[in-house]
């Protein structure tokens, strides 16, 4: 132990006598050390600590997978699905929408989940303050810790009248902070059998509703799914196999286990990206490494006249390595303060995007990966100048009190900085392959103008508006008012928002002359003005007018997706639809006639496809959601508080809406891709400036190291242009030798991309060229910078040295 200790003050002392370069390898690492505690942080408290419910690992969803993805239960059939299943030990059903909520200070829309069973029994999280009430009592609301707080910071809620939509309930009982089940914005959780449940329907066609399940012990995920699939054939049997078309639409059972469920969207990109820290981390190491191989070869004398006194050469390792642990303990403690600060800039600018984010800290099990960072950190930087110390020749050192290193000395650096730009490469071509996806997805197409628009959400959840009937004149007397104001060149209402917010997706029976099969198509209703107001396309025919409404008229407009799917032998125009519309507004026709087509537009996400759309009145299907849109005749975010006070004056019973520009609705639909985005580029451009620094300290000092070689070409006639063209040439080499390796490495990793990518292709070669470029001129920059600072000295000087 106490050799141990005298190894740690010696190698104190050492570092100690280099402090420059001592403190650019401690800042090196931990800026690699900070990143990888930040990552480790987020990533372990997403996807590693445990779920805040009992036995977590037997919870599982049950959902329903059809033609147009994912979908709930119908309301009316869970208590079914509850009784049928027998893989299950106990069974609750969640669904859930966004309702206004008065009486806990201003009126304020929140994510209200609706639950049916023992919810909150089954997941085994007790509240933090009240209780539960029983199953099948109907007047009650459980509020979340966190809304609580905001909505009531100076009373207590527990026994306070509130309204949450159509219904006024008691507060039972407040949730604690992490308990945010089924989503991470949930604000209340009412019972199915509420008036606001009951008003939001359980319609056999409403497939809003999903089951949580505790597994019985012993059985499998797997057994699950069968015992799933198995009820889904008694409730629904299965197609006529005749009809393929049918067939096509089946519904098939989803079981999921509930961690997965949470975490399986974002598990790829954590992934990714703490992989993207650990190259960030070996880039430090990389250059880190060199620097202590330079400092080596700097104390060739003094390692030989240690040697010749009858130290060991393990002596020597033990010392470099107390060295490597030194700076790495350093460096790791800085490293964690920066992963402090990291993280906490992570949960704020993530939040809404990565889930879980209540979990992530950095705690024990983070510190603990920390410092085995740390210790892997001085295997690796110690690796290199130990392994010198080693296999180096001391004797060459009492032949001359010069610095030149040996021909290993010279390669070992040569490698560590080859492998930092073959790193550095991997990461700017991935981030690289990240911007452009962004980009394109900004550039292309997406069937609508958002320049000069605004939207407000208009969430019609309360007494006065939730019905069908009263909807219609509100939604009318908002946009006439809205219309009025100046500045305004069109305004409409729509239940689907480009490019976030989908409208309700359906399949329908198309019968033609040459076939009879069903086709998927989503059904949007609108206002008229809301497709003047979005920038749609009008292909051919009319858009809706007020004279419709005045005269009662039942009309649509088809996409053209719709109408090559819906008529597509015959022109659409001047027909009724060919299925009925749900029969929500008693009196009005349910096959309206077609009047125009326009253009397809990108509802589901700028990087999906364009959805067949068939459009109605909004007075034939009423919403309960309605997006207002307004453009202008310029800046439209200056119409916002006018916008809101006409909302006020329709109806002083909405909530206000929050206006945003259509832009920004367009960046918050990529935030996700955004998000990967900004560690992608700080990753890379990290790593590059670490490669590059290292690729010129390590040019300085082989320049350094040979200038009495170089005194001497310039004694024999080299000129200093001949001279700095060669050191030029051989930083040309390492360069060129990173480059190719990186890109290498970067097209065979490239394909872990793929479905982070759109638009370009893993290996796209504009993206590879230009991050070859950009790391050649990068290099041949710091080069010449150091080859010509350090060329500045006499020769005549440098000759006089011995």
């Amino acid at each position: 132990m106490s050799g141990f200790l005298y190894d740690l003050r010696l190698g104190a002392r050492s570092l100690l006598a280099t402090r420059w370069t001592t403190a650019a390898a401690v800042l090196i690492l931990a800026l690699g050390t900070g990143v990888n505690t930040s990552v480790l942080a987020v990533a372990y408290g997403i996807l590693l600590r445990p779920l805040p419910y009992a036995e977590p690992s037997r919870l599982v969803v049950v959902a329903l997978q059809g033609e147009g993805g994912e979908s709930g239960l119908p309301g009316a059939e869970v208590d079914e699905w509850r009784q049928r299943l027998r893989a299950v030990e106990r069974v609750a059903a969640y669904s859930g929408g966004e309702f206004t909520v008065r009486g806990l200070g201003e009126p304020r829309v929140v994510r209200v989940a609706l639950v049916k069973g023992d919810f909150f029994g089954l997941l085994g999280v007790p509240p933090e303050r009240g209780r539960v009430p029983a199953a099948d009592a109907e007047d009650w609301v459980v509020l979340g810790s966190s809304f609580a707080r905001r909505a009531l910071p100076d009373a207590g809620a527990l026994g306070r009248y509130v309204t949450v939509g159509q219904g006024a309930y008691t507060v039972a009982a407040v949730m604690p902070g992490r308990f945010t089940f089924p989503w991470d914005e949930v604000s209340a959780w009412l019972p199915t059998s509420s008036r606001t449940a009951l008003a939001v329907g359980e319609r056999r066609e409403a497939r809003s509703f999903r089951l949580v399940a505790r597994l019985k012990a012993g059985v499998s995920v797997e057994q699950a799914r069968e015992d799933a699939a198995r009820v889904l054939r008694e409730i629904h049997p299965p197609a006529n196999a005749k009809d393929p078309g049918a067939k096509r639409f089946e519904l098939r059972a989803v079981v999921t286990p509930l961690e997965q469920v949470l975490t399986g969207r974002v598990r790829p990109i954590l992934s990714v990206l703490l992989a993207a820290a650990i190259i960030v981390l070996l880039v430090s190491c990389g250059n880190v490494a060199s620097l202590f191989v330079g400092r080596a070869v700097m104390r060739r004398h003094h390692l030989a006249v240690r040697l010749a006194l009858g130290a060991s050469r393990w002596r020597l390792v033990r010392e470099i390595l107390a060295e490597s642990l030194l700076v790495a303990a350093t460096a790791s403690v800085a490293g964690v303060w920066i992963g402090f600060a990291l993280v906490r800039l992570v949960v704020r600018a993530a939040a809404g995007v990565l889930p879980r984010l209540d979990a992530v800290a950095v705690d024990l099990p983070v510190l603990a990966a920390s410092a085995a960072v740390a210790f892997l950190i001085t295997l690796l930087c110690g690796a290199a100048p130990a392994l010198h110390a080693v296999r180096a020749d001391f004797a060459g050192a009492f032949r001359t009190q010069g610095a030149t290193s040996s021909r290993p000395a010279r390669r070992l650096r040569a490698v560590l900085v080859v492998s930092q730009i073959a790193l550095a490469i991997v990461l700017l071509a991935g981030a690289g392959l990240v911007t452009r996806t962004v980009v394109k997805l900004l550039e292309q197409a997406s069937g609508f103008q958002p320049g000069r628009a605004v939207t407000a959400r208009l969430v019609m959840s309360d007494t006065t508006t939730f019905s069908a009937t009263s909807r219609i004149p509100l939604v009318r007397d908002v946009t006439e008012r809205v219309r009025r104001l100046p500045g305004v060149e069109a305004a409409g209402v729509g239940s689907a928002l480009p490019p976030r917010v989908a409208p309700l997706m359906m399949g329908v029976r198309v019968k033609t002359e040459r076939s009879d099969e069903f086709q998927a198509i989503t059904l949007a209703s609108v206002t008229p003005g809301y497709l003047q107001a979005i920038g749609a396309r009008l292909v051919r025919g009319r858009l809706f007018q007020e004279a419709d409404l005045d005269m009662g008229r039942s009309v649509a407009l088809l996409s053209e997706s719709a109408a090559k799917h819906l008529s597509p032998s015959k022109d659409a125009i001047g027909r009724p639809l060919v299925f009925p519309l749900p029969p929500v507004v008693a009196g009005r026709n349910r096959k309206p006639e077609v009047i125009g087509i326009v253009g397809d537009i990108k509802y589901a996400g700028l990087d999906s496809k364009s959805l067949a759309t068939v459009y109605v009145l909004w007075a034939d299907l009423p919403a309960g959601l309605g997006h207002l849109v307004v453009r202008g005749a310029g800046d439209a975010a200056a119409l916002a508080p006018s916008v809101q006070r006409a909302v006020r004056e329709a109806d002083p019973a909405l909530p206000v809406p929050e206006v945003k520009t259509l832009d920004d609705e367009i960046l918050d639909s990529i935030r996700d891709r955004r998000l990967r985005l900004f560690p992608a580029l700080g990753f890379a451009i990290l790593a590059l400036s670490v490669a590059l620094l290292g690729l010129s300290a390590s040019m300085s000092r082989a320049v350094a190291e040979r200038r009495r070689e170089l005194a001497i070409r310039g004694a024999l006639g080299a000129t200093p242009g001949r001279t700095l063209r060669m050191i030029l040439e051989e930083a040309a080499v390492v360069t060129g030798l990173g480059v190719a390796v990186g890109l290498g490495a970067a097209a065979a990793l490239s394909r872990t991309l793929t479905q982070f990518v759109y638009g370009v292709t893993p290996y796209d070669p504009a993206t590879f060229a230009s991050v070859a470029l950009l790391v050649t001129v990068g290099a041949t920059a710091v080069s010449y910078v150091a080859a010509r600072r350090t060329l500045r000295i006499n020769p005549l000087e440098l000759l006089r040295e011995n």
